[in-house]
């Protein structure tokens, strides 16, 4: 693991170094589930920092469920069911260090069960401010056309103001937790070739579904954008695993 970053920085910043660098370690599986980190000592000096600041990230890491200090003889990592997969940064450190169909697959599940729900509840607790806004995000994923920045973050914007209107707090909280894989999900989803205009077409007859108070309808048509996620992120792994064979073929190594 490369520490040399972490040298400089108050004690604040310093602490939400080491915090992202043990708990990225931890989810690339560096150190496997029941195994040992170190003494806050030997951290310390492995990173460059008090003391203090280690006992802090070790407290951070903890309340997360990724580790258990363990007196004497260091810092044990936690099994995944220990974990607090709903951590905004634990979420944050799966999805985006490890781009794994299976994590995001699982993620696709999860939206299969909650969002159609979502989008039902939207559709009978959306006032007039509610349908502009979700019809101004619908315009600007139509108008974002191939620009993949641009549909990523309309798109998201969209599915969470659905999540939102739907004023169930705890799916909400939920929802939103789970961010950084549903950016990870579109940045891949994006770059499926199965993504087209029915993409578009979909999430504008989601909105216009949700203005007349069709709660059935919006349930059917986000359960029909979901399983397209799905269909992409499937297709997207299944032609970088391909395009991987082929290189290596050509390599002539096995």
């Amino acid at each position: 693991m490369d520490v040399g970053w972490l040298a400089e920085g108050d004690d604040r910043s310093l602490c939400d170094r080491v915090v992202r660098a043990l708990g990225s370690a931890i989810v690339r599986e560096e150190v496997t589930p029941g195994g040992w980190f170190s003494t806050e000592a030997a951290l310390g000096e492995r990173f460059g920092v008090s003391r203090s600041v280690i006992r802090e990230a070790l407290k951070r890491l903890e309340g997360k469920g990724l580790v258990e200090a363990k007196p004497k003889r260091g810092i044990m990592v936690l099994p995944q069911d220990r974990w607090h997969l709903l951590d905004p940064e634990v979420a944050s450190w799966r999805y985006r260090e490890l781009r794994e169909p299976r994590l995001l697959l699982e993620l696709v599940g999860f939206r299969e069960v909650i969002e159609p729900a979502l989008a039902a509840a939207a559709a009978l607790q959306a006032g007039e401010n509610d349908v502009n806004q979700l019809r101004e995000l619908a315009i600007a994923m139509r108008e974002a056309g191939s620009r993949a920045a641009e549909l990523i973050t309309a798109d998201r914007a969209l599915h969470r103001t659905v999540a939102r209107i739907a004023g169930n707090s705890l799916m909400y909280a939920a929802f939103t937790a789970l961010e950084p894989g549903m950016a990870e999900l579109r940045s891949v989803g994006s770059e499926s070739r199965l993504r087209g205009p029915g993409h578009n077409e979909d999430h504008h007859l989601l909105v216009e579904a949700i203005a007349n108070g069709q709660p059935e309808v919006a349930r059917e048509t986000m359960a029909r954008i979901v399983h397209a996620s799905r269909l992409q992120v499937m297709e997207f792994f299944d032609r970088s695993r391909l395009g991987s064979e082929r290189s290596t073929s050509r390599d002539g190594t096995a």
